[in-house]
Order: C-alpha cells, then structure tokens, then sequence
C-alpha cells in the first residue's frame, strides 16, 4: 500500500514523459528495499547498517515522545531537551545517535531523528516504510539536479531542447551507481542530503537562470540553506558558496569573456582564502586546525575501544576482549583489567586530566559503559598540522588522496570489484569536466563550479575519513553530481 502511495506521489511529481524511467527506477529500489527488509538477504552481514538501526530506534522514540508529551516534542526540534527527569530519562538518556556529539563536519545525527520521527505519524513505525520515505527523497532530489542541471547547461546553448526522455534515461542512469542505490535505501542522511542540495540547485536556478523570481522563493532557500548547513556542513558550505558565487557571476560579470573562467576560479578562492583569514581571527582555529581535530577524532574512534566506569574512573581499554576478566555473578556484570594492559582513563572528579598507563591493580572492578569496535580498512596517515610546513602538509593531502581513488589495494570481493569500477568512473569524469574547463568558452565558467566543488569535496572526505567504506558512503553523492553534468554537455553538445 505505501508502495503504491509513494509511487504514486512520484508519478505526479514528474509530469513530463521521463516519468516510464522514473517509475522503473522507483521499482527497482522498491523490490531492493523488499528484498533487504523481508527476505534472508536482511542476515547478510553487508546489509546491515549500523547507522540505519541508531536513527530508526531514536526516531520512533521521539515519536511516542510526540505522541506523549507534544510540547516537548515541539521543543526537541529545537535540539532543547525537557527540564522534567521523569520526560528526559524516560526518552533521552536511551537514545542511540541522539546524543552523539556534533561535529562541524558531519553534523547530522539528530536531523536524521527529526525527519524521520515526523515521518512515523505516516508510516505506522515500519522500518521498510521508512525506507521507501528516504528512496522518495533520494529521486525528488536527484530529479531537480538532473533537470536543473540540463537547465543551466542549456542556457549556454541557445535553441537547444533537451527531450524528457533523454533526461529520463541520464535520471535512471545516476539512480543506479552502486554506492548511490545501496545508501539511499536505508533510514540514512544521504537520501536528506539530495534532497535539500536538489532543492536549493532547484530553486537557485529558477531565480537566477529562469528569472521566476519570487520573495517566497528565497525566503525557501535561505531557510534551505540555513538546514543544509546546520545538517551537514561538509557537503553544504562548499556547494551553496560556489553555486551561489557562479550564478552572481553569471549575473552580474558578463564582460571579459576569456577570461571569465579564470576569474571565477580565482575570485572564489580569493575570498575562501580571505573568510578563512577572519574566521580564524575571530575563532582562534584555522581551517587546518579543525580538519586536523576532525581526523585525529576519527582515526581515534577507528581504533575501538572498550569504556568502563566505577565510581572513581573512566578508562579506555583497547578494543580487545582478551584484556579484561568478567565476573557474570553479579546482577551487574563486572569486570577487571588484566594486569599491564595499557589503558586510558579520567578521574571523574577531574575529566580534563587524560592519564595514560599500563595497569597494576587487577582487582579494581568495573562496569561496561559502552564500546567501540575496531574499524576494518582504516588507513592510519598522519594528521595535518598548521604547525608542519606547507609541503609536509601536501604530502599528507596528496596521500589522503590516493586512498581515494585507489583502494583497497588488493581485490578480495565482488564488493571491491565495484569499488574499482566506481574509482575509475569517477577519475574518468572529472577528466572530461577538466578538459571541458579548458576548451569550451561557453561553458567554462559552470564547470569551473562543478570542479571546485568536486576537489573541495574530495579532499574533505580524504582527510577527514580515511576508511574505504566511509569514503565509498561519504562520496554517494559525488557520482551523480559530476555524471549528470558530463551527461548533460555531450547530450547538449551532441545535438548541436
């Protein structure tokens, strides 16, 4: 039934004769999200996604928290939580990724919990439902970058028409990069992150290119934009500067036109470098600075860990079960550190003071607060440092990288066969957006924008998660982006 709603919705979203691929991309994801929800598929361990359980659990809690309480619900949208214990520790002290801590670069959790917590007075708190929503907001955003992007390409070719059908089959292509179908299929961000980037090209476009312009239309986009980068600033900040940037140039810039391209280029890292000058001296951190915290935090966590607490410690064992005794004879279980086993730990009358040391006493007992398992496929390279020198630090992005586009190194699976095939498809695009920048006058200045925003995206991820298996999900969005551009131009220039 949702099924059919859902399909549906989609069917009069799309009111040209594109909508046959829209429908059969929509049915594809829908068997796929069947298969992964109801049949033995949903025990392969690939498909599980951790993440997707965190969001689903705190969304349906803070559902019955609508339901119960709808003051506190109102107020917990805006990220207040309730000054009555009863209400806290009854909803907030069980939630799963609520209380993870934000992080400028992927600041996401709780928007998650919030989209999806709205959306459980539709879906009757189905898991699979829920699915269908992201699947839903996956295609309405991809959709507006298909279409908006051709829009913008077109205007650079005058008298060209693209047909719906052709933007059909570029929309049913992009649908169906591995990465990009297998995460917007689950209870995840990246279906909610394409959908408000398609928007905000969306809307953009219509203002600037279209001249459809409106007091409403940007009060909507500014209130997009202000929930983009409050929602995931990593992917945000980076596109609304440089679109934005493109379109007043395109506006207001029309002379010069060889130079054009260069110029675009270097005014928006002229002013990047200037706004990173003042934030810095606002701040007191440089853009490294944060960058360096957000990889040290990761490779951290990458490590694992097992967190123990009594009433006088908090310890950080390494993630290796071998390195404690437990005692189940307890209601509470309990557990000791091996002797010599090297630990991490606060005095909790003092949580500033880090002491690092091998333990001594075997007797002193614990109980288990929480653990972080070891991540597999994590690449330990050193962090940057603004303190290191400008070549040091190349060195380390240029690293960051490799690991990129060229892992893993070694092909174990089917899994990493695709990996590669995405590796090399996406090196083969940004080479012909790169050459487009270079020989076409027409459209320069537009690929000047999408190769910015692809380089600036690239090296975030980079650095910031050097894991194979976070790139491959960090990245979902990058495909489509840079495919429905190239698309688009030999489409475009293919009928001219």
């Amino acid at each position: 039934i949702y099924c059919v709603a859902v399909g549906l919705c989609l069917y009069w979203f799309n009111k040209g004769s594109s909508k046959k691929y829209y429908l059969i991309a929509f049915l594809i994801k829908s068997i796929f999200i069947f298969l992964i929800t109801y049949s033995s598929l949903k025990d392969l361990s690939f498909l599980k996604v951790p993440d997707e359980d965190n969001y689903f659990h705190d969304a349906i809690l803070f559902h019955h928290l609508a339901i119960k309480y709808p003051i506190e619900y109102l107020r917990f949208w805006l990220d207040t939580e309730p000054d009555d214990k009863t209400i806290f520790n009854e909803f907030f002290t069980s939630t799963d990724a609520w209380n993870k801590a934000p992080e400028f670069f992927y600041n996401d959790n709780r928007w998650v919990v919030k989209v999806h917590s709205l959306l459980s007075f539709l879906s009757g708190g189905y898991l699979s439902v829920h699915r269908l929503f992201s699947a839903m907001m996956f295609f309405v955003g991809l959709w507006w970058l298909v279409k908006y992007s051709l829009q913008i390409i077109q205007f650079y070719f005058d008298k060209i028409q693209i047909s719906d059908t052709k933007r059909g089959q570029i929309f049913l292509i992009a649908s169906l990069f591995p990465s990009v179908f297998f995460f917007t299929s689950f209870v995840l961000k990246e279906s909610i992150l394409f959908l408000l980037l398609g928007s905000i090209l969306a809307l953009s476009c219509e203002w600037f290119i279209l001249k459809n312009k409106s007091l409403f239309k940007l009060f909507i986009v500014i209130v997009l934009m202000i929930i983009s980068i409050l929602f995931r600033p990593a992917y945000s900040l980076p596109f609304i500067y440089f679109i934005t940037l493109y379109f007043l140039f395109e506006t207001y810039f029309q002379r010069f036109q060889r130079f054009r391209k260069w110029a675009y280029v270097l005014i928006a890292l002229g002013i990047l470098i200037l706004f990173s000058k003042v934030f810095q001296l606002f701040s007191h951190k440089s853009f490294v600075e944060l960058v360096q915290y957000r990889q040290e935090r990761f490779l951290d966590a990458s490590r694992g860990g097992i967190f123990l607490v009594n009433t006088k410690k908090f310890v950080r064992v390494p993630y290796d079960w071998n390195n404690l005794k437990f005692d189940s004879s307890h209601k509470n279980p309990v557990y000791y550190i091996k002797n010599d086993v090297p630990i991490m730990y606060w005095r909790l009358e003092n949580l500033k003071d880090t002491i690092i040391e091998k333990n001594q006493d075997t007797t002193e007992s614990f109980h288990l607060l929480y653990y972080i398992e070891k991540a597999n496929k994590t690449y330990y390279i050193s962090p940057i440092n603004s303190k290191q020198s400008f070549l040091k630090n190349m060195n380390i992005v240029l690293q960051a990288i490799s690991i990129f586009f060229f892992y893993p190194e070694k092909i174990k699976s089917i899994m990493d066969i695709i990996v590669w095939i995405e590796n090399i498809l996406i090196l083969v695009i940004l080479f012909f957006c790169i050459n487009y920048f270079f020989s076409s006058s027409r459209i320069s200045v537009y690929m000047g924008f999408v190769i910015l925003y692809a380089i600036f995206l690239i090296i975030i991820i980079s650095l910031s998660a050097p894991n194979t298996g976070a790139i491959i999900r960090y990245r979902s969005f990058l495909y489509p982006f840079l495919f429905i551009n190239i698309a688009s131009i030999l489409l475009v220039k293919k009928n001219t």
